[in-house]
């Protein structure tokens, strides 16, 4: 008497395998374009960032030295305090910004800060290595940011 069991084996066929490759194929193109995407966001909010950053130094400095000014030299901000200031004076506090990007506040106009550390609001256009600009307004009172649109 002999045994013989028959298993019945369940394979994939080869559609179903050339499916799944595509899929998987379709989901690692898409996730390398969002990857490659990632550099710009991160200078993006460093831009960002440096823009807060000069505000609230130049608030301080305003504070301690009897005003400051705040003005965009191209890819750094500068805040300079009045003669004569106990404060570390001409070029007191710099920001720099990711290589190839621009700033203007107030239409590069200088933002006077008064004693007590505020200052009128200030538009910000942020202009990326493609040309593309981005724009935000900060609050002169609290330094909070509003975002506005974007221009191609």
């Amino acid at each position: 008497m002999s045994f013989t069991a028959r298993t019945h084996v369940r394979c994939f066929t080869l559609i179903e395998l050339l499916a799944v490759l595509v899929l998987l194929s379709s989901v690692g193109a898409l996730s390398i374009g969002a990857l490659g995407r990632l550099p710009n966001v991160h200078q993006e909010r460093a831009a960002i960032d440096a823009v807060m950053r000069a505000w609230e130094r130049t608030s301080l400095l305003a504070r301690r030295s009897n005003g400051a000014v705040l003005m965009s030299e191209g890819e750094m901000l500068v805040a300079d305090a009045p003669q004569p200031a106990p404060a570390p004076t001409a070029r007191a506090l710099t920001e720099h910004f990711p290589r190839r990007w621009r700033v203007e506040l107030n239409e590069d106009e200088p933002i006077p800060f008064d004693v007590n550390g505020y200052s009128t609001d200030i538009r910000c256009k942020v202009t990326r290595p493609d040309g593309t600009q981005m724009y935000f307004t900060l609050l002169g009172v609290t330094g909070q940011r509003l975002d506005e649109d974007e221009s191609p």
